[in-house]
């Protein structure tokens, strides 16, 4: 935890502050408040997992061909917002982008 987040009063062992709803991002570089991230219940991650269970399931029967379509889409959109990619990514571990 940086200078600027010890003087901000954030306790290191409760980084969300008072909300247990959420979770604090800070650059670990600078100490800047980044934003949230919300915390989601057991429930809800138990339901998430279940639905990529069943989406896995789908993905294993697709062909190949299937498959490589949607990568394919993927990649086009990473590449098209690689430069926010890059900056955020930079942002949330402290690290330059070069």
């Amino acid at each position: 935890m940086s200078k600027r987040t010890r003087a901000a009063g954030l306790d290191a062992m409760n980084p969300a502050g008072d909300d247990p709803k959420v979770i604090r991002c800070f650059n670990p570089s600078t100490g800047h408040f980044l934003g949230t991230v919300p915390v989601d219940s057991a429930e809800k991650v138990t339901e998430v997992v279940g639905a990529a269970r069943k989406a896995q399931v789908k993905w294993a029967r697709s062909s190949f061909h299937e498959r490589r379509l949607i990568v394919q889409k993927i990649a086009k959109a990473v590449h098209k917002h690689r430069d926010a990619i890059c900056k955020l990514s930079a942002l949330d571990t402290g690290k330059t982008s070069e």
